[in-house]
């Protein structure tokens, strides 16, 4: 796995960074005020620093630089997934997952599905970001869907473990136990590790799945 401080090109962040992403929370609590809409997070940090590395992998892959266009949709879809995201270590993840080098997609970047959305067609790309995607009786707070026009897609569930959010041990197995059975295997991936180097944490998802796709 590719999960290691060096993808992270640049300096990672510290606990103090992280504790005060916390207590943004609390005031902005305190204060009657949505933390997840005011949280300053990293995510456009990560974007930012993910978008060097996109102009690596597409100029490796196709031996060109990549276009203003390209660089656009790749901001555009970032904009529109981190409006679904209910936590900023979602918005990180999908920062991350969104730069990141898909060795499965042939359209360079992946899709991101607005699965709320009923007018919305679901997108033919060979990777697909649900955030928030429901599966029957739950929901993960990421999904990926590799190859969604081949005969047996993949279908993957991914858990951003804050500890605001999963603090119930028991209900996180029933879910995990429960998108097992149906065939979607889940991921979890720590609070703090979606802090300090998502990009790394996005890196070594990609590699699972990858490996899982050539299984």
């Amino acid at each position: 796995m590719r999960a290691q401080p060096s993808a992270y090109d640049g300096p990672g962040h510290s606990i103090g960074d992280v504790l005060d992403g916390l207590m943004h929370d609390v005031r902005a609590r305190s204060q009657g005020i949505d933390p997840i809409a005011a949280h300053p997070g990293h995510s456009r940090d990560i974007l930012a620093r993910g978008r060097v590395r996109f102009d690596t992998h597409v100029s490796r892959v196709f031996d060109r630089d990549p276009s203003d266009t390209e660089r656009a949709e790749l901001v555009a879809l970032y904009e529109r997934g981190q409006k679904l995201c209910e936590s900023p270590i979602e918005r990180n993840l999908l920062a991350a997952l969104v730069t990141g080098d898909w060795p499965m997609c042939r359209q360079v970047l992946p899709a991101v599905h607005n699965a709320k959305d009923y007018g919305e067609p679901f997108p033919l790309n060979e990777v697909v970001i649900i955030p928030q995607m429901t599966m029957l009786r739950f929901r993960s707070d990421l999904g990926l869907i590799v190859g969604p026009m081949y005969r047996r897609p993949l279908i993957v569930g991914i858990e951003c473990d804050g500890r605001e959010f999963h603090q119930d041990g028991e209900r996180d197995r029933q879910r995990d136990d429960y998108f097992r059975a149906i065939g979607v295997p889940v991921i979890r991936m720590s609070g703090a590790a979606l802090n300090i180097e998502p990009i790394a944490v996005a890196d070594g998802i990609i590699d699972t799945v990858a490996r899982w796709v050539s299984e």
